[in-house]
């Protein structure tokens, strides 16, 4: 089974319909989709510039332009929608579509609205996103949510902007031991060291042009394969999966290994059926 572990539902995943095609042109089981551009079937073609950047460094630099174009064009205006519309989604595809929540850190008090969120909509994720609504992973809020996550088994996914959040992260990380966390973006990998190994933060390893072969390897050697996750950022990139699945061949691991990062650790982590 192959489980696309992040994408968008916008693009090539804008409607359940296209959603199914997506995933039958791709040789894709079952997609986690988070809210993405309002409205738009916008398909992007990416440089490969990880070839030129073998670190976090390019991620950094990508952080601030999503930053900015996000203020410029308003669209976390639509994150309620969208989270509402996602829901629906996978209530209406349940075997192939699971969504997320994402949460909005402009809210006034986001846990509380993700409590009421969840007593109608069920999610297999909450996401956290600091170019979208930048905010510090200190926060107050931030601790409620974390607990309220370990409380219902809802691993928390978050896209960081800088390595300062980063560094601050491992240590919440390490406040929060019954949360687990998933690293979007393999971001900061070089800031990570063998003190997290075998525990709760997971490496998402989406957007092949974002992320080299070099911070895959480094990924891998931290945690192994158990802790590595399937992604394509869709539609941040064409064929992206294969892209990814072509990276971790190059590592030349065993089957086994490759079937958790595939689908296995999304199947245990979820718990899908």
């Amino acid at each position: 089974m192959i489980i696309d572990g992040h994408a968008h539902a916008c693009g090539s995943c804008l409607e359940v319909e296209l959603v199914l095609e997506y995933l039958r042109q791709e040789g894709i089981d079952k997609v986690i989709l988070s809210a993405g551009e309002h409205g738009s079937s916008k398909n992007y073609g990416l440089p490969n510039l990880a070839k030129v950047f073998q670190s976090s460094k390019l991620i950094y630099l990508n952080n601030r332009l999503t930053r900015k174009i996000i203020e410029k064009t308003g669209i976390l205006k639509f994150l309620d929608e969208e989270n509402l519309r996602l829901a629906q989604m996978a209530e209406d595809c349940p075997d192939q579509i699971m969504n997320t929540y994402w949460v909005n850190a402009n809210d006034k008090n986001p846990s509380e609205k993700l409590e009421e969120f969840a007593k109608y909509h069920d999610f297999k994720m909450i996401k956290l996103h600091q170019c979208w609504t930048p905010f510090d992973i200190r926060e107050k809020w931030c601790e409620k949510i974390f607990n309220w996550a370990a409380e219902f088994k809802k691993p928390v996914f978050i896209h960081f902007f800088s390595k300062e959040q980063i560094r601050a992260f491992i240590k919440v990380a390490e406040q929060h031991p019954r949360t687990d966390f998933i690293v979007a973006h393999l971001v900061g990998i070089e800031e990570f060291d063998q003190s997290i190994a075998g525990k709760n933060i997971y490496f998402d390893l989406s957007c092949p042009e974002l992320h080299s072969i070099k911070m895959l390897r480094q990924a891998y050697d931290l945690v192994g394969a158990d802790r590595l996750i399937l992604g394509s950022d869709t539609p941040y990139g064409k064929h992206n999966i294969k892209k990814v699945m072509k990276q971790i061949e190059s590592l030349r691991l065993t089957q086994k290994e490759k079937e958790l990062i595939y689908s296995g650790n999304l199947i245990r982590l979820l718990d899908i059926k």
